[in-house]
């Protein structure tokens, strides 16, 4: 490491601090200036001079409507599963077997993970040496 290069968690920490004071300076500037809303005052008698507002009604869209006078169509799917219980067993095995892509890519996922955790070195230890225990001991 050279001399201009600094240690990566010293950057972190500066950028660490650098984003709390802008936090602080922003909620700062926040409670600072004043706030631009408009109250709102009523008057009273003009509200009661007023005559009541007529309540607007709705009236539902008919786009794509099937009304009762169409025949109701059945259901395929409906009568795919009541056609027999062998159908709904392997329907129902169709659905809760995953694709073997994606369990032999979530096996190899979890090979290379442990691989990687083999591989990455330990925590090297303090580069102090501990007091001896006899020099611990008050007299």
């Amino acid at each position: 490491m050279n001399g201009l290069q600094l240690p990566f968690w010293y950057c972190i920490q500066i950028l660490v601090q650098v984003l709390r004071r802008f936090a602080v300076a922003l909620l700062a500037f926040g409670l600072a200036i004043p706030v631009f809303a408009t109250p709102k005052h009523l008057d009273l008698k003009k509200l009661l001079a007023q005559p009541p507002q007529k309540r607007q009604e709705f009236i539902p869209a008919r786009a794509g409507w099937d009304g009762p006078e169409q025949a109701v169509k059945p259901n395929a799917y409906v009568q795919h599963l009541e056609s027999g219980s062998q159908d709904i067993s392997a329907a129902w095995m169709a659905v809760l077997l995953p694709d073997w892509r994606v369990v032999l890519a979530l096996g190899a996922l979890i090979l290379l993970l442990r691989q990687l955790r083999k591989t990455t070195p330990e925590v090297q230890p303090a580069s102090y040496q501990q007091p001896p225990a006899e020099r611990l001991r008050a007299a």
